[in-house]
C-alpha cells in the first residue's frame, strides 16, 4: 500500500512547526521499507511541494519528479527515511515565508486548501491498489463567511468541472457564506471511489479545544474521518497518526453492499465484528449523490 504524509504548513499552527516535524521525523526515519512512503508539504501558497515524492505520471504534471525512485534502484539502498530530517527541514525553508494573503482571511484559505486536496485526489485515483493519506493539519472552516456576499466555488478536474461550494445566508450569525460541503461530499466518495483512506492529524497546541459547531475546522476534519471511515487524532494522540495509518494499511480490504437509489442524502453505515477486542475502521456514513 502507498502511504502519502501531507504537512500543512497553509493552515499551521506556527508555534507548533518544530514539534510537528519533530514527530513527522520520528515517525518515517526507523522504516526500514520506504519505497511506497512519500512526504508532501502544502505551502502557504497552495502548492503541493514534494520534500519526497512520486515518479512523475502524466496526470501529475504539479508534482515535480522525485529524486531517488528511477527504475532499477532495489531495496539494498538505504530508505529515503534516513536522510528525512535534512531533507525536511530544507524543503520547509524553502517554501515557508510570508503567506499572499492576510493569514487570517478563512476564505482563501479554504477555497485554496480544498483545492489542492483536489489535486492530490486526482493524482490518486490513476494509481491503482489501496493508498493513504495522513494530512497534519490544524484544519480549515467548511463555512467561511463573506458579510458583504459572494459567489458559488468551482473546482476543476479531469471529467469537468462541479460546484464544490454553494453561497448560502444558513451559516451562523446570519451573513452569507460559502458552504463547502458538496466537496467533502465529492472529495470522500472519490477516495473511497480509488481505495483510498484519509487520516487527519489535528495540529493545535496541547490543552487547546477548538470550537466543534458545524463548519468550524475540528467539524470539517470530524466530516472527512465519518465519510471515509478513518480517524481523528487530537491532542498527543496525533504522534500516532502516522504509524498507525500504515500499520493498518497491510489490514485493509473492500466489502460492498446494495445500496438504495441515489437520492441526494446523507445515509449511516455500521460495520460491526463479532470477535472480541477487534476495532473496525469503516466509512460512519455517505451521500447518495450518485450511483
Amino acid at each position: 500500500p502507498i502511504s502519502v504524509v501531507l504537512f500543512d504548513l497553509l493552515n499551521l499552527n506556527n508555534a507548533n512547526r518544530e514539534y510537528t516535524s519533530t514527530f513527522i521525523v520520528r515517525a518515517l526515519e526507523p522504516l526500514e521499507r520506504a519505497e511506497t512512503v512519500y512526504l508532501y508539504l502544502l505551502t502557504n501558497r497552495g502548492e503541493i511541494f514534494p520534500v519526497h515524492g512520486f515518479p512523475q505520471t502524466p496526470n501529475m504534471a504539479f508534482l515535480p519528479p522525485s529524486r531517488g525512485t528511477e527504475a532499477g534502484q532495489t531495496a539494498a539502498i538505504p530508505p529515503w527515511t534516513r536522510q528525512i530530517h535534512p531533507l525536511l527541514d530544507q524543503a520547509i525553508q524553502k517554501v515557508y515565508g510570508i503567506r499572499p494573503v492576510d493569514d487570517r482571511d478563512p476564505g482563501y484559505r479554504a477555497a485554496t486548501t480544498f483545492t489542492a486536496l483536489s489535486m492530490l485526489q486526482q493524482a490518486f485515483c490513476v494509481i491503482p491498489g489501496p493508498k493513504t493519506i495522513v494530512w497534519i493539519t490544524s484544519g480549515v472552516t467548511s463555512w467561511p463567511n463573506y458579510p458583504h456576499g459572494c459567489k458559488d466555488m468551482s473546482i476543476a478536474e479531469d471529467a469537468g468541472t462541479y460546484v464544490a461550494g454553494k453561497c448560502t445566508d444558513k451559516c451562523k450569525g446570519q451573513v452569507k457564506c460559502i458552504d463547502y460541503e458538496p466537496f467533502l461530499q465529492h472529495f470522500s466518495a472519490e477516495l473511497n471511489r480509488s481505495n483510498t483512506l484519509i487520516y487527519t492529524a489535528e495540529d493545535l497546541p496541547a490543552g487547546t479545544l477548538p470550537p466543534t459547531d458545524r463548519g468550524t475546522s475540528r467539524d470539517t476534519l470530524r466530516q472527512l474521518a465519518d465519510l471515509t471511515g478513518e480517524r481523528l487524532y487530537t491532542g498527543t494522540n496525533k504522534d500516532r497518526a502516522i504509524t498507525e495509518a500504515m500499520k493498518n494499511a497491510r489490514g485493509r480490504y473492500q466489502i460492498s453492499i446494495a445500496a438504495p437509489a441515489p437520492n441526494g442524502k446523507h445515509h449511516k453505515l455500521r460495520v460491526t465484528c463479532a470477535r472480541k477486542d477487534v476495532r473496525v475502521d469503516a466509512p460512519r456514513g455517505y451521500f447518495a449523490s450518485e450511483p
